[in-house]
């Protein structure tokens, strides 16, 4: 749109050699100079042609602007979703939580039966294999 601006470069419409040839088209005389009023004309011209452009400009800024709005709103949106799925996550911990205290609360009670049946279960295990020796020798 304005890349003369940005290249340092005059867009075409604006080349003396163009407008001079455009000016020549219109006059009969073969060395025919340009008049104050062409020169107005032609700088008349080219204001409507940048403020054609600047408006053109405006309108793609709005755009953007638009749809910039709408992506800040998407972005809302996907926060408010994350937040909500965050705190069910941490809800959902602090039950995995309780559920983990509650277990280890059960092993502190059974441990000490384990002590015993340990304990029972190898004295089984002794007064079993005295039998089967006894058995052996009998």
């Amino acid at each position: 749109m304005l890349d003369f601006i940005n290249f340092g470069k005059f867009p075409e419409y604006l080349s003396s050699d163009i407008i001079h040839k455009k000016l020549m088209k219109k006059e009969t005389k073969p060395n025919a100079k340009i008049e104050l009023e062409d020169l107005a004309l032609m700088v008349q011209k080219g204001f409507q042609e940048q403020s054609r452009e600047l408006r053109e400009f405006k309108e793609e800024m709005h755009d953007f602007r638009d749809e910039m709005y709408e992506f800040k709103n998407e972005v809302y949106g996907f926060k408010f979703k994350t937040e909500g799925s965050i705190f069910e996550i941490q809800g959902n911990t602090k039950n995995i939580y309780g559920k983990l205290d509650s277990i280890d609360d059960t092993l502190e009670e059974i441990r000490p039966l384990l002590k015993v049946l340990k304990y029972n279960d190898r004295d089984l295990d002794k007064r079993a294999t005295k039998i089967e020796h006894q058995l052996k020798m009998a």
